[in-house]
């Protein structure tokens, strides 16, 4: 089986494990081992081969739902079914196998070829691997094959295929970039009442791509769009409105196309309707509801969402103030390059440093978490000094955030172990849970005792503790076997 190009880097390096330690690991519940031992039984046990990619995939790994796919693809070990490879293939695809993207489109072309939008977006999301070169002519026979299938539909006035061409064009996809082509597609498909080609049409126009720049012209083709409910023509008519780029200002009206943009699920209008929640611009101001939207904007990706929701936290409007929310928004927002959340950031940080200068423990500790888990540029000696103060100041959590550090990697073994177990005899939850996994299969410096390990499981488990409830669930009620390499320390923001 010819398939490295399509395993990613860490695949590659369990491929190199001895059959007897990649089984090992499969056994144990790996899910990247038993997509790895897959692959290699995929020539010579098709039937096994076959066994450990459901195992895989069923673990949550996406190279093994696309080894199920090439099985059912080539009719290796069963008979050849392109709808079930499709099927294997787009749920690959789903889980971020590149390789899959480019198959599940292949595959798609034949089996499902009404399918044009979701065809092109598979294509669209392949990361060309550009040193392998089977890999790149698959892709540029694909691309071609899809061009051509888009040309044939158009032909009969399919408006969607008609549209993708232009998108072709205008984006340099597979044809030469040429906005003129593009925009004349646009136009065709806009006339024939396709609402993402009006939208698309009028940016046409508002930017001058392709056509003479005419905002009257814009605003006319975004409008129909916005009235078929395209999301972004909605938040568009929205800008135009409250601008008065086309030639007349209505806020009221501009208002009610971002609520229905907000509705439709566009990032920048929930964040925009949040903001006139919250300034009482057009409708009566209403701060919780403000709040309401600038998460629903956050949850979407929107960097403005993150930063108004982290303005939010910071400055208690609409909810109470918690520094580790603001400061996890705010950081979240700069990480999107939104320059508007580094002063808030900053102005953040460093009240919590005065506070925390003046021995106020709970600075100390929210000091700790920022610089360990939150802000962008991340600095683990500086948590280290805050969760020590925090620490002596009676601080039970940031004695477990200190074990964390030290015992992960191995940095400092004794010093780690010794907040540990602090932290666990102040039922630290967390704390407890690590120490009970310790005890249960015995750790340097923690003497193996399977009954306190298990009564320190459930009592962290029934504290709320994830990690203890996930370790109780695979040790005592599924029972798999594991190597004692099982704990993964992860960070939950404190409420």
């Amino acid at each position: 089986m010819n398939n490295d190009s399509y395993f990613d880097e860490q695949m590659r390096r369990l491929l190199n494990y001895s059959d007897a330690r990649l089984e090992q690991c499969a056994e144990e519940g790996d899910a990247l081992a038993c997509c790895a031992l897959a692959g290699k039984l995929y020539d010579e046990n098709p039937e096994a081969s076959m066994m450990w990619a459901k195992r895989g995939m069923d673990g949550g790994d996406g190279t093994a739902a696309f080894l199920l796919g090439r099985h059912f693809l080539d009719g290796v070990g069963v008979e050849r079914d392109f709808a079930v490879a499709l099927e294997y293939f787009c749920k690959a695809a789903d889980m971020g196998c590149n390789a899959a993207k480019l198959f599940a489109a292949a595959v798609a072309l034949d089996e499902t070829p009404d399918k044009i939008y979701e065809i092109r977006n598979r294509l669209v999301d392949f990361e060309l691997p550009q040193d392998n070169e089977d890999a790149c002519n698959m892709f540029a026979d694909v691309q071609r094959d899809y061009v051509e299938h888009l040309e044939r539909m158009a032909r009969d006035g399919n408006a969607e295929a008609i549209f993708l061409l232009g998108w072709c064009h205008y984006c340099a996809f597979h044809y030469n970039l040429d906005y003129g082509k593009a925009a004349a597609l646009y136009g065709k498909a806009a006339e024939l009442g396709y609402p993402e080609a009006q939208y698309e049409y009028g940016l046409c126009y508002l930017e001058g791509k392709g056509t003479e720049q005419d905002l009257e012209q814009a605003e006319f083709w975004n409008r129909q769009a916005a009235l078929q409910g395209w999301p972004m023509a909605e938040f568009e008519e929205g800008v135009y409105l409250s601008s008065g780029e086309a030639g007349r200002t209505d806020p009221k009206e501009a208002f009610e196309w971002f609520k229905r943009g907000a509705e439709h699920g566009h990032p920048g209008a929930n964040a925009i309707v949040g903001t006139h929640y919250r300034d009482g611009r057009v409708v009566e101001r209403d701060l919780p509801r403000a709040v309401e939207y600038f998460r629903r904007a956050a949850e979407l990706g929107s960097p403005k969402g993150y930063c108004y929701l982290g303005l939010s936290y910071m400055n208690a409007q609409g909810v109470e103030f918690n520094f580790f929310h603001a400061a996890e928004n705010l950081s979240r927002a700069c990480m999107l390059g939104w320059k508007d959340a580094e002063a808030p950031l900053k102005e953040l940080v460093q009240d919590a440093v005065r506070a925390a200068h003046a021995g106020d423990e709970i600075a100390q500790f929210a000091l700790g978490i920022a610089y360990m888990h939150i802000l962008p540029e991340r600095q683990p000696e500086m948590a280290v000094h805050w969760f020590t103060l925090a620490a002596k100041n009676g601080v039970p959590h940031a004695k477990t955030q200190l074990a964390e550090y030290y015992l992960d990697e191995g940095r400092d073994w004794r010093k780690g172990l010794s907040y540990l177990t602090e932290a666990a005899g102040e039922e630290n939850p967390r704390a407890m849970a690590i120490l009970g996994c310790f005890k249960l299969d015995g750790a340097p410096g923690v003497p193996k005792d399977m009954a306190e390990g298990k009564a320190l499981l459930i009592k962290a488990k029934e504290a709320g503790d994830d990690l203890a409830a996930d370790q109780y669930d695979i040790r005592f009620i599924h029972r798999q076997r594991q190597d004692g390499d099982f704990i993964r320390f992860k960070h939950r923001l404190p409420e």
